[in-house]
């Protein structure tokens, strides 16, 4: 029996549109699979999404210059490494610790404009004030100190200034591409893009001796010797070693490391604390090595065997308080009631912290002089 023609139409009609209706169905379905797909992709590229074999785990890692401040969206958890959670942490504080220095007579910051806020002191003998030697810096990066002398800065184009007076063996205006700066007793090291370091100054214990140093991303000098930071974790040191400051060969897993007088600190990347040197121990370990969750540390460079003798170090802990340890004639190690704290600096009778609004606190004082940083504002990067 055939199908009268018009039936024949109506039912190739509704079959072509069938066919439609199913065609646009899947398109849809394909569209919106690629599409979560690429949102996906996207998404856990922008939050830097790291996933590596070994000490995996559930943590919000956002871009390090946002890490203060942003939030997760929609509180989805990213896979990041440990180890690798425990470098940010670390380079946001050294990024911070390198705007504040405390010398035996100064404190010494950046401002976030460049330019630098130091103590009113004099020298008594010469009744100067030494706030005009930092008159003239500009576009400021880092401040270090070396004890007494010198102080140095390192600015945005890669070049140092340095508080030398005239003395030839402390000026380090010839130095070129530097990203990190120390300063020991009478001496100036540089640490440049290239992972090798540079120095200038008194060398009479060998804490200059770093022209073969390679892969290096950090520095610290102490008050007769310098220490250096490899790619790999591991340290160097050169300079006076008398009492085992310069002992770090088998230190691993470092990533910051402090240099005092004598002693040196270095900062595991999971938050623990080793020391070389002098130190006050019980069961034959530092008392230091009880520490944990530090994420930065510092190391006063007290005179070596003088009344100070080990001088004291701080540490800023992850949740912005600090922990102090070592010589406290002057109350330089009262830092249990400090909080908010983002960088610390210890100096030879003294201790600096800088807060996340840009205002500093210390304890401490030197002898005969007084450090007034009441007023600053506006301090750090």
């Amino acid at each position: 029996m055939k199908l009268p023609d018009k039936s024949k139409k109506r039912t190739t009609i509704l079959m072509v549109m069938l066919a439609v209706v199913l065609t646009t169905a899947v398109a849809v379905v394909c569209y919106n699979l690629w599409s979560n797909n690429e949102e996906e992709d996207t998404f856990l590229s922008e939050q830097q999404t790291i996933d590596e074999p070994g000490g995996g785990y559930e943590v919000y890692a956002p871009p390090l210059d946002d890490i203060a401040t942003t939030e997760p969206p929609d509180d989805t958890p990213i896979i990041i490494c440990e180890i690798e959670l425990a470098e940010r942490l670390a380079h946001i504080s050294l990024d911070l610790q390198s705007t504040i220095t405390a010398s035996r007579y100064q404190v010494i910051a950046r401002r976030k404009d460049g330019t630098i806020a130091s103590t009113e002191l004099r020298i008594e003998e010469e009744d100067r004030d030494l706030r005009e030697d930092f008159a003239e810096w500009y576009d400021i990066v880092a401040v270090a100190s070396g004890g007494e002398y010198p102080h140095i800065g390192l600015r945005e184009d890669g070049t140092v200034v340095s508080t030398h007076d005239g003395n030839d063996m402390l000026d380090v205006t010839e130095w070129y591409d530097i990203i990190a700066i120390t300063a020991g007793s009478g001496f100036t090291i540089g640490l440049k893009a290239d992972g090798t370091v540079v120095a200038k100054g008194h060398n009479r214990f060998g804490g200059c001796d770093v022209e073969e140093w390679r892969d290096i991303i950090a520095i610290s000098a102490g008050t007769w010797h310098t220490v250096g930071l490899r790619t790999d974790g591991t340290v160097i040191a050169t300079g006076y070693n008398e009492y085992g400051q310069c002992d770090v060969e088998a230190w691993e897993d470092i990533i910051a490391i402090a240099a005092g007088g004598e002693h040196t600190l270095g900062l595991r990347k999971d938050g623990t604390v080793v020391a070389a040197g002098h130190f006050y121990r019980e069961d034959g370990h530092p008392i230091i090595s009880t520490w944990r969750d530090i994420i930065a540390i510092s190391a006063a460079k007290a005179t070596i065997g003088g009344t100070g003798h080990v001088g004291h170090v701080v540490a800023l802990q992850r949740d912005g308080t600090v922990v102090a340890f070592g010589n406290n004639t002057s109350g330089q190690c009262d830092v249990d009631d400090w909080y908010d704290i983002v960088a610390i600096a210890a100096g030879e009778e003294i201790t600096v912290g800088l807060r996340s609004d840009g205002t500093v606190v210390v304890v401490g004082v030197g002898t005969g002089w007084a450090y007034n940083v009441d007023d600053w504002t506006d301090i750090g990067r």
